[in-house]
């Protein structure tokens, strides 16, 4: 590395502004907030910011565009840990959200696939109304099915299940 380097002249906040890819107004902000420490001003009595400060300004836009709350950015800088531990927890929660996600997109994919209300019930208590013969449950049998997993559970709506596939296999028993 060149030796001679020397870092760039101070620049007023709009400049600075500009170099992050922010506004004036969030720069003021995170000197409000503790996240930037408040700059010299020149002999103008504007602030002025220095090649430190531009860093800093360049840490805080990439963190908070990776979903990092300001305040924990404020944290990591002042504790001098680093963002690792805040990487850390942000990556936690991402991977949680990742699996609602996921959880929602199979949902959605269910009662499309099923063409449905058979669709809306968990894995659990269709599973135990796979083998029955098309049309066998009526439309009021899926709906009783559906509160009851929402009142009992899975297990308790595989339990009324057990008792539409009984029906269903024994016509008799469902004209009494």
């Amino acid at each position: 590395m060149d030796s001679s380097f020397t870092p760039p002249r101070r620049v007023r906040i709009g400049d600075a502004a500009a170099f992050a890819g922010t506004t004036p107004r969030a720069i003021r902000h995170y000197h409000e907030i503790g996240l930037l420490p408040e700059p010299e001003r020149g002999g103008d009595d504007r602030r002025r910011h220095g090649y430190e400060d531009m860093i800093r300004l360049l840490w805080i836009r990439r963190t908070a565009g990776a979903g990092i709350a300001l305040d924990d950015i404020r944290d990591a800088f002042s504790t001098g840990a680093g963002v690792a531990g805040v990487l850390e927890r942000l990556e936690e929660s991402l991977a949680e959200q990742e699996a609602e996600l996921r959880r929602q997109r199979t949902a959605v994919q269910r009662v499309r696939a099923e063409g449905s209300r058979m669709g809306l019930l968990s894995d659990f208590v269709t599973a135990r109304l796979k083998d029955l013969p098309e049309g066998s449950l009526r439309q009021a049998d899926l709906d009783d099915l559906l509160i009851t997993e929402r009142i009992f559970g899975p297990l308790g709506a595989a339990v009324q299940a057990t008792r539409f596939v009984v029906l269903a296999t024994h016509p008799a028993l469902r004209q009494e």
